[in-house]
């Protein structure tokens, strides 16, 4: 998994406003949709994503079997 913040100058200081991430998997016998499922419902539970996804505006997740 990689992921990329933006960071926007506000007049309060600096915000995390949008999150990307991107998460790769190597599964044999998983089909694209179960795995783009299984990405989708984990993110809910991310640390990192509940942190930070009060104050998003925009949170991006791309996933793919490699």
């Amino acid at each position: 998994m990689r992921g990329e913040t933006t960071i926007s100058l506000r007049e309060s200081g600096p915000k995390v406003t949008k999150l990307s991430l991107v998460v790769e998997g190597l599964i044999p016998d998983l089909k694209e949709e179960e795995f783009t499922k299984i990405v989708e419902e984990t993110a809910g539970g991310c640390p990192l994503v509940q942190l930070l996804k009060p104050g998003l505006e925009e949170l991006e997740i791309t996933s793919s079997l490699v």
